[in-house]
């Protein structure tokens, strides 16, 4: 029993790669048979707790004598319902001039239990003398380091009953994150690879003397509890690929697992009859990673026609969201609206303009030109309009620039067909985009429409920001010389 125990002693990533590798040998069993792969570090303090006996539930602060120096490191264990969290205060060193009152400062200065242990290395520790000096009126236990094994029998009952039943907690350290891994994003070779959801470990990272340059800021500085569960949404027309990724805690790098043919974990994304992706990251207990792709129709836009039955206006509605639009057109009878097929139904086109060929290409056919020609596609029109030109915040995915003209506006510039860089307004661009609408809405009715209704589902950062963007449209209907109104939904 102890030996089948022991053998689940290991680093949690390494347990990682050997199970990609016997996935065939070990998968059916794993599913079938309840499992944990225990870190050692939870291992030895669920042991210190079997040894401590102190009660149930209680909290326990646990000084631990270094073996062959004079550092003294200091970690609490709090309960929950979920069981204990580890915390890590840190170390410090114990001198034979530090004093009673300085030591007891050092070692409780951030804890509220009542109940420590001290695990000593070694007999006749020096150390001991003065802690049990600082420690006096705590009444410390103390613990060789070599008789905490002798609670493996009482942890590996208590763990078992916690696999079997997760309200059996007063054995159960959670584990914290130690898996290197998260979902990555990457459009082109002229963009470096960064993570977009992964469990933190800048603290240990920092450690280690690493920069963290090349990753965003959703890094923090404590490690993550298991298990753990982030995601991100991405939205048409998906111009990203997205990969798993791994570290290898031995080096501390990131390793792609691509560039091995056993670890290979592109992510295909779910791009059919759908407005958005959830990919999700999930860690669970063992520190094993997974992903999942989850396909999203925005209720809001699905409701449209259900929407406006709660105003009475029969002109065409479009809709903006994310980098898209959907029409509405009003039927004439009692059904109200409904979406038209022209325009792809309920799932819409993207607001994307190609300029690699004399004749403008729009949606599908212009961000198809973006993987080789993006410098020759603009889009996110909203998002620019929503912004304030002196306060523009770049997206390293646009291949365009953001410039101003003489009256401080903002401007796309592009390169052109022919060779040449040109510059437009948002609102000049917007007005080709509604152009290609009103094409498509004129087939439909049968003559060209004289407004247009405007319906914006996206979410804005203030009320300033969304006054700009019905601005900016109303400036390209100007253009187009047709009237525009706006629903708020």
């Amino acid at each position: 029993m102890n030996n089948r125990i022991k053998s689940f002693l290991t680093k949690p990533g390494k347990i990682y790669i050997g199970f990609i590798k016997s996935e065939s040998s070990i998968t059916h069993s794993c599913e079938t048979i309840p499992y944990y792969f225990i870190p050692k570090s939870e291992w030895i303090a669920s042991c210190i707790l079997a040894a401590a006996k102190i009660p149930a539930t209680e909290n326990l602060l646990i000084v631990k004598l270094a073996h062959g120096n004079e550092r003294v490191e200091v970690e609490e264990l709090c309960y929950s319902n979920l069981g204990y969290t580890n915390f890590d205060h840190g170390f410090f060193n114990l001198s034979r001039n530090s004093t009673p009152a300085s030591v007891k400062a050092k070692i409780l200065r951030n804890t509220t239990s009542k109940n420590i242990v001290v695990i000593k290395r070694f007999q006749n520790d020096r150390r001991l003398n003065i802690l049990n000096a600082a420690l006096t009126s705590m009444n410390p236990l103390i613990i060789d380091f070599d008789d905490i094994e002798k609670a493996t029998p009482e942890v590996a009952s208590g763990l078992t009953k916690w696999l079997i039943e997760k309200s059996e907690t007063q054995m159960f350290i959670i584990p914290k994150c130690v898996t290197r891994s998260g979902i990555f994003a990457k459009n082109d070779s002229r963009i470096k690879s960064k993570p977009m959801v992964f469990p933190s470990f800048r603290e240990e990272m920092f450690s280690m003397g690493l920069k963290f340059d090349d990753f965003d800021a959703e890094v923090t500085a404590a490690k993550e509890m298991l298990p753990f569960k982030k995601s991100f949404i991405v939205a048409k027309p998906f111009l990203m690929d997205y990969f798993f990724k791994y570290i290898d805690t031995s080096k501390f790098e990131w390793v792609c697992f691509s560039a091995k043919k056993e670890y290979t974990f592109d992510i295909t994304l779910k791009k059919k009859e759908c407005h958005q992706n959830e990919i999700i990251l999930s860690i669970d207990y063992n520190n094993f990673p997974s992903y999942k792709i989850k396909p999203i129709i925005i209720d809001a836009v699905k409701d449209l026609p259900e929407t406006m039955k709660m105003f009475s206006t029969k002109i065409p509605i479009i809709a903006f969201f994310d980098q898209s639009s959907v029409i509405c057109i009003h039927n004439n009878n009692e059904n109200g609206y409904d979406f038209i097929e022209q325009w792809n139904g309920m799932l819409g086109k993207e607001l994307f303009i190609s300029f690699t060929q004399e004749k403008p290409k729009f949606g599908e056919n212009a961000w198809k030109d973006y993987e080789k020609n993006s410098s020759f596609v603009v889009y996110d029109f909203i998002k620019i309009m929503t912004q304030p030109s002196d306060g523009i915040i770049f997206d390293e995915k646009w291949k365009f620039k953001i410039t101003k003209n003489e009256e401080n506006s903002n401007l796309f510039e592009f390169d052109n067909f022919d060779g040449t860089v040109k510059a437009a307004s948002p609102a000049f661009l917007m007005a080709m985009a509604l152009k290609e609408h009103r094409k498509v809405i004129k087939k439909v009715i049968g003559e060209m429409p004289k407004e247009f209704g405007f319906i914006l589902l996206d979410d804005f950062q203030d009320f300033d920001a969304k006054k700009r963007v019905k601005n900016g449209i109303k400036e390209a209907c100007a253009l187009l010389k047709i009237e525009s109104c706006f629903f708020d939904v």
